[in-house]
């Protein structure tokens, strides 16, 4: 050992080494954020910290930990003489298969020397009994589970009085094939025991890391949605200012089926220059995301630092058959509106010396002109049978399933506690479960109890797609997560308002544009469906206000989330995931004392 803050100790029995190992807030595998990584340094810094010379760790430069985390385990450290902290170890934090088992197989060499890594610990503490506390949050505590794996790998190449004495799992997703813990008694330690923490507002550990995504951080880095949300909220602002009432007068004695010029120009240009224009940008956005999404791409699935090389891998986010469909369907939707801006115009240009609007040529040329197929085409790609979740044809649904299919590179359902994968060996009653749930400020909320509704109902999906990965399994869960978003809900608030308004146009139409209005009206009252059936009522913490200015810096690079709106999903991703590693647990220092460490 070779650092000032372990060879100022003098240990008065056998040396205990906790090691500290990170696991990532990026929920899933699409940060760019280095904040989000568990290595969590920069550049110039070397991953494997244990080749600086750091007295103390709360100056390694590590912000994945929180500071009272740090200080309070810093302390614990310097109180027990037999007792040494090992937080040198990095890893991408990489929310894949592959990383995870590189990580730990990676660390255990670095620890005893094996596969050409220079040893940590030298030959003289080889030679000498040493007892490991492996202390690993979310994912890391997967990378726990590898290095037991690799332990019994070397099989004589570790240190034969090197044993494990306990595993502690901070909001670890255990999986049921996935990283499975190997307990082998030649070295574990006979009195070893398990401790594990978990909230159950955690939603990162009951559901999303069952997805291990293919790697998008590279695309998701260079792709910008916000040009996409600005034109979004543009449309939505403009259908919800429709100057409806200008259609909605009925009296006989007006003329029901005229408006006068100055009403007539105002829903003329207002469609003219404001609403199907904000369409278009949608459109536009769309494509241009497409556009690089379905670009091929190579990526490397190591990280250069974990010393292990693993051939590169080319990967489309959007393949080219679902590309050319969805751009398809734009194209066609881009062309109508064109058409129909154009046919506007036109009567606008003739009626300059009128002193009334038809209300029914309006309408036609929105709703019944043989020559626009708008309505028919929405119709034909947005179609959804709210019972199936699925649509006639090839609609938009059928290909959002083949392109999260085509991204997912394993499911494996997740738990919130190990006990399954122990129960075949010594260690089986000898796990100790701790419920951190108190410690989330969301737990005092009344809105908590909407969530229990909605992580039950979840939970339900996921066993269900455990068995059966069918189209309605997975956008039932995609849905499901979409309706309780407080910005979709939003969006999807207009769904009545564009309804009402059909509602309304519809009294005066007849034949064609009748036909497709009603056809228009049972695809929206499909889709609003799917989602109310799927909403759970307000989960976002009421009483929390947050100004504007904390809304809008509330970005990816904040490493401690604290102005995410308490109870939205983010939340629950990401803050509720962290529960367990804001401070330094008590039950876990209690925990640790019992089993080694001595003053």
């Amino acid at each position: 050992m070779n650092k000032k803050s372990q060879k100022s100790k003098h240990p008065n029995g056998i040396l205990n080494v906790l090691v500290l190992i990170a696991g990532t807030t990026d929920p899933v595998n699409a940060s760019t954020e280095k904040s989000k990584y568990a290595n969590s340094y920069t550049q110039e810094t070397s991953q494997d910290l244990a080749l600086q010379n750091h007295e103390s760790y709360t100056q390694v430069p590590v912000n994945y930990w929180d500071k009272e985390f740090k200080e309070q385990i810093e302390t614990f450290d310097e109180e027990y003489v037999n007792l040494v902290l090992f937080p040198f170890h990095g890893w991408t934090g990489d929310n894949s298969k592959e990383n995870r088992e590189i990580a730990g197989a990676y660390l255990v060499n670095r620890l005893c020397g094996a596969n050409g890594e220079k040893a940590y610990y030298e030959e003289t503490w080889q030679n000498k009994p040493i007892y490991f506390h492996l202390l690993g949050h979310s994912h890391g505590g997967n990378v726990v589970n590898e290095m037991t794996k690799q332990i019994d790998k070397l099989g004589s190449k570790w240190p034969k009085d090197w044993k494990i004495k306990s595993l502690i799992y901070l909001s670890t997703p255990f999986f049921k094939k996935l990283h499975q813990v190997k307990v082998n008694e030649n070295f574990f330690h006979k009195d070893a025991e398990v401790l594990s923490l978990y909230n159950d507002f955690d939603l990162t550990q009951r559901m999303l890391a069952d997805f291990s995504m293919e790697t998008l951080s590279d695309e998701i880095e260079k792709l910008d949605t916000s040009g996409l949300s600005d034109v979004i909220d543009d449309f939505k602002t403009y259908v919800e200012s429709f100057p409806i009432d200008n259609l909605k007068d009925y009296g006989w004695d007006k003329g029901y089926l005229t408006m006068s010029y100055q009403d007539g120009l105002e829903v003329y240009n207002y469609t003219i220059k404001q609403l199907l224009p904000s369409l278009k940008d949608i459109l536009a956005e769309i494509v241009s995301i497409i556009n690089q999404l379905s670009e091929q791409k190579t990526y490397e699935i190591n990280h250069k630092d974990l010393k292990k090389k693993i051939d590169k891998k080319e990967h489309t986010i959007i393949e080219a058959t679902e590309a050319k469909n969805l751009k398809s369907f734009i194209q066609l939707i881009d062309t109508d509106i064109n058409e129909i801006i154009t046919d506007l115009k036109k009567v606008v240009e003739n009626n300059k010396s009128a002193s009334t609007f038809s209300k029914l040529e309006y309408l036609k040329i929105l709703f019944a002109d043989a020559e626009i197929q708008l309505i028919p085409n929405l119709i034909e790609f947005l179609n959804i049978n709210p019972a199936t979740l699925q649509g006639a044809g090839n609609p938009l649904w059928n290909t959002l399933y083949k392109i999260l299919q085509h991204n997912i590179a394993y499911y494996d359902n997740t738990y919130a506690k190990p006990d399954i994968q122990f129960e075949n060996s010594f260690l089986k009653d000898k796990i100790t479960n701790i419920n951190v749930t108190n410690d989330d400020i969301y737990s005092s909320k009344k809105e908590s109890k909407n969530y229990y509704e909605f992580i039950k109902y979840i939970e339900e999906i996921e066993e269900r797609y455990e068995k059966n990965k069918t189209q309605f399994n997975l956008l039932d869960l995609l849905f499901t997560l979409i309706a309780n978003d407080k910005k979709a809900k939003t969006l999807l608030n207009t769904l009545p308002s564009i309804i009402n308004k059909i509602d309304i146009v519809e009294y005066i139409v007849t034949g064609e544009a009748d036909r497709r209005l009603k056809l228009l009206r049972k695809l929206l009252t499909n889709i609003k469906t799917v989602f109310d059936v799927r909403s759970f009522g307000e989960l976002e913490d009421s009483s929390q206000k947050l100004i504007l200015e904390q809304e809008e810096n509330n970005k990816d690079s904040n490493p401690y989330n604290d102005t995410l709106k308490r109870g939205s999903l983010m939340y629950f991703l990401i803050e509720s995931h962290s529960t367990s590693r804001r401070r330094f647990h008590q039950k876990v220092k209690k925990f640790l004392k019992r089993l080694g460490a001595k003053r």
